[in-house]
């Protein structure tokens, strides 16, 4: 009786210090940009890709993402999966398909895509002036993002992953989901300031 007591008084204890915020008062979860890279496949019809984050100051990051695509691309799907660093990168929460076609067309919700872009492009600023995807496929020729100035406390990473460092993977396929256009890679780092301050 008395196990179950305590582990009830725990629980409840638990609860409403998180739901208090005893723990995050002031302080949550940080994002730090590593680097980033990518690579087209020789079957993409891609003439030129680049993809590049760069560090402006310690807390502000420069996005520079730019592409030739040399015939029309109808459909494209996204294989995104989280890597979590463990000695070697290991799979993470995050392995997913999303239709970005049809998110552009607002055909359809994607969980990660309107949960990652609310926080990408939260800024004082309109879309057009940083990227031209912004119409429904098809897309040819040049597509670019850039932002010139973005600061990491946009970012409030919520606390649901543990600090340590990440692999963002994400491949753009066709609907085959075997023919590829072109992959990526994001490198992070989650810091927890609750640790980090005693």
């Amino acid at each position: 009786m008395k196990t179950i007591f305590r582990v009830v008084f725990l629980t409840l204890l638990t609860f409403m210090l998180f739901e208090w915020n005893i723990f995050t008062t002031a302080t949550k979860n940080t994002i730090n940009f590593e680097r980033a890279t990518c690579a087209k496949s020789p079957n993409g019809n891609i003439s030129y890709l680049k993809c590049d984050i760069r560090h402006v100051s310690r807390r502000h990051v420069r996005v520079d993402v730019a592409l030739n695509l040399t015939k029309p691309v109808k459909e494209a799907l996204m294989h995104i999966v989280l890597y979590y660093k463990y000695n070697t990168y290991q799979r993470f929460a995050i392995n997913l398909w999303e239709d970005a076609c049809f998110w552009i067309s607002h055909m359809k919700k994607s969980f990660f895509l309107d949960w990652t872009l609310k926080r990408f492009f939260n800024l004082p600023t309109n879309i057009n002036n940083i990227t031209n995807i912004n119409h429904p496929c098809p897309y040819e020729g040049f597509v670019y993002v850039k932002i010139n100035n973005v600061s990491v406390d946009q970012f409030p990473f919520e606390q649901f992953i543990p600090s340590g460092r990440y692999r963002l993977d994400v491949d753009f396929t066709r609907h085959d989901k075997k023919t590829l256009y072109a992959s990526a890679k994001l490198y992070f780092s989650v810091s927890d300031l609750r640790i980090e301050q005693f």
